[in-house]
């Protein structure tokens, strides 16, 4: 039997299918819950709060790849080690390298790490939409002759090696769902079960094969999603709506029960009229009264830096004047890469906060650190790459002592062997000065240059006298490294490598590890992507970058093909994400569920340039249509007096440098202030 609860956001679909559920433990029913993996800890703490001992015992609470590793160990079917992300790059490296002879349109790129890259990322959309090595080959041979066909013969070629390797040694967890759906259907895993997912906003091929088998075989399946309706039209909703329909279709092929749809339509989040008017603007806008009060405010800045800059200011001051609590607070934005820099603004503003976002190894010091070590030693020392090593946070170096460095080694012409030679000559170059005069100033560029050339006293640095928060990070980078160097050691036991080999391989590898952080405090503010994280009505949340093409997201096609070719492999039965009114309602969506998620106050910011400030941009233009109900105009952050910005020390300094020479009172203000801390 297949059920529907369906609504809006913030009209409590979570909460029913949790009441439903309760229900169902009461009657002692075995009960599935499915959410996202990033939902999946919220959702255990709102189970154990509102659930009982007994009634836990009849619940299981899963996301998509705990389910699949739950079914193997109930029925088997796993022999080998997961592959991890390291083990698959020195994999498909190999696999590249075994057909590079007999690849025709990539033979070339077959040799450039970036084209793993994008094997690896090809490879993973082809496992996303069900086409294996073989129907890759059917595919192929369909579009013989063509320029597309001789890609996905090489491609093929590619595919079938990499994943024969695959599955001399690992399972590979891209492939754990399809696997998952054959043992569970043979052992009728899901009889007897009353499934509910919830708080999914989209599933992947492998994800809807798997529902498609509970429905077959479960008691009833549940499928709790954000959509006000069941309609044709073409709207942010477009892909629940055809996810649902196609659900409900295949229920009815089966001959297979589908109860109408519960349609929620009370809103229970948002407690102000300008949040809830905001909600129905974006599909009942004539219904929209204007926004009174500051509940919902658009703000502009004048880069991404001040658009940071106000929410760390306005958090500080509802924690400080109205009694929120940090972790009431939320800022969102489509990319954090975009604000990484900016993020320091935080620390300036000393606001707790938690980012989601994994940070590549290879920028994280130690490893940068030997990478660069590595490099540099590769052949004849490398004057670039020392000059980064110092550069490095784990040389133990500061910018000036590094900067002294880099300006000797220019004036003095260092290269190659020089750097194994004492320097001698004047840092300022050539002069009439005397030794004596220059001795001390030589005297630090000299024990810079000790302190590079001899990393062992560096890396002592990086554990000695560091925050608690720092020796925890440079210890996970450090057994990531010994991981790193553990596989390299399997892969290859008897191959003698070069430095250099060595230095693209250990790149290669660290590129496909990312690291996250741990909270240091549980009242933090959180800063995440809008679509990789699951919100709990926030009393605050501050929606960042706003402008046009940027949130939205413009797509872009990533991999190996063009729009047009993946149009071409979808009729042919692929389902490769593709550039088109899908995906641009799709980024609206993700918009939505932002602008949606804030239950007390909302602060939308857009910049107005970037950070050069040699390009204008503008607000998104699908946000200025969503507000033009509510009459919402656009306040600047120059419009806010000096005070609001000011909470500290470290922030007064900030503003008393931004406004020397443009606003002399403000200058004057801040520079008394500044005597009296």
């Amino acid at each position: 039997m297949l059920r529907m609860i369906l609504g809006e956001a913030g009209t409590g679909k979570t909460t029913e299918v949790l009441r439903q559920i309760k229900e169902a433990a009461g009657r002692r029913q075995s009960v599935l819950l499915l959410v996202p993996e990033h939902a999946s800890f919220e959702m255990e703490r709102r189970v154990s709060a509102l659930f009982t001992g007994e009634e836990q015992q009849y619940i299981t609470l899963l996301s998509f790849p705990r389910l699949a590793e739950k079914i193997f160990r109930e029925c088997g079917g796993l022999t080998q080690r997961p592959l991890d992300e390291v083990s698959r790059a020195l994999l498909m490296r190999e696999a590249i390298s075994e057909v590079q002879e007999r690849l025709t349109l990539y033979r070339r790129q077959a040799g450039y790490t970036g084209f793993i890259s994008s094997m690896l990322q090809t490879v993973a959309d082809f496992k996303r939409a069900g086409i294996t090595p073989a129907r890759l080959e059917e595919i192929a041979a369909e579009t013989a002759g063509t320029a597309l066909g001789q890609k996905l013969t090489d491609l093929q070629l590619i595919y079938e090696a990499f994943q024969a390797l695959v599955e001399l040694r690992f399972h590979d967890p891209l492939d754990e769902l399809a696997l998952a759906l054959g043992r569970a259907a043979e052992k009728n895993w899901f009889a007897g079960r009353h499934i509910w997912v919830d708080s999914f906003d989209y599933f992947s091929v492998s994800e809807r094969a798997l529902l498609e088998q509970m429905l077959l075989s479960a008691e009833s399946l549940t499928l709790s999603m954000t959509c006000p309706a069941l309609d044709a039209g073409e709207d942010i909703f477009l892909y629940q709506k055809k996810f649902l329909l196609r659900m409900r279709a295949y229920a009815g092929a089966h001959a297979l029960m589908c109860e109408e749809p519960l349609i929620l339509t009370e809103d229970k989040r948002h407690q102000s009229p300008a949040l809830a008017g905001l909600q129905r603007a974006f599909t009942r806008p004539e219904t929209v009264p204007p926004a009174t009060g500051e509940s919902l405010r658009l703000i502009e800045a004048p880069t991404v830096y001040e658009e940071m800059r106000f929410a760390a200011a306005e958090i500080s001051r509802l924690v400080r004047e109205e009694g929120l609590r940090y972790r009431d607070c939320v800022i969102l934005c489509r990319d954090l890469d975009r604000y990484r820099n900016a993020k320091t603004v935080l620390e300036e503003y000393d606001l707790p906060y938690f980012c989601g976002e994994k940070q590549n190894i290879l920028f994280a010091p130690l490893p940068f650190f030997l990478l660069t070590a590595l490099e540099a030693a590769s052949g004849s020392l490398k004057t670039a790459a020392i000059l980064r090593l110092a550069r490095s946070a784990a040389s133990g170096l500061s910018p000036q002592q590094a900067g002294a460095l880099e300006n000797y080694s220019f004036i003095w012409n260092i290269s190659g062997e020089d750097w194994l030679r004492p320097f001698t000559g004047n840092p300022e170059g050539m002069s009439d000065a005397a030794p004596e005069d220059y001795a001390a100033a030589l005297a630090q560029v000299e024990a810079a240059r000790r302190r590079v050339i001899e990393p062992l006293a560096a890396l002592q640095n990086l554990t000695q006298n560091s925050p608690l928060p720092q020796r925890e990070a440079v210890d996970r980078q450090w057994n990531s490294l010994v991981d790193v160097l553990d596989l390299m050691t399997d892969f290859y036991p008897e191959r003698a490598l070069n430095a250099r080999e060595w230095s693209e391989l250990f790149r290669l590898a660290l590129s496909r590890i990312d690291l996250g952080e741990v909270p240091n405090t549980v009242d933090h503010v959180i800063l995440a992507e809008s679509d990789r994280v699951r919100l709990q009505s926030p009393r605050a949340v501050f929606v960042l970058g706003v402008n046009e093409g940027i949130f939205p997201a413009n797509g872009a096609t990533a991999g190996l093909f063009s729009t047009r070719e993946r149009e071409e492999l979808n009729a042919r039965g692929a389902e490769l994400p593709v550039l088109g009114t899908e995906s641009t309602l799709r980024e609206q969506f993700v918009l939505y569920s932002a602008l949606s998620a804030a239950a007390e106050r909302l602060t939308i910011t857009y910049a107005r340039q970037n950070i050069a400030g040699d390009a204008q941009l503008a607000p998104a233009g699908y946000l200025l249509r969503v507000l033009r109900p509510l009459q919402v105009t656009p306040i600047r952050t120059e419009a806010f007096p000096a005070e609001f910005w000011v909470v500290n020390e470290a922030t007064a300094k900030s503003r008393y440098a931004a406004a020397l020479g443009r606003d002399a009172a403000e200058e004057a203000l801040l520079a008394a202030l500044l005597e009296r801390l």
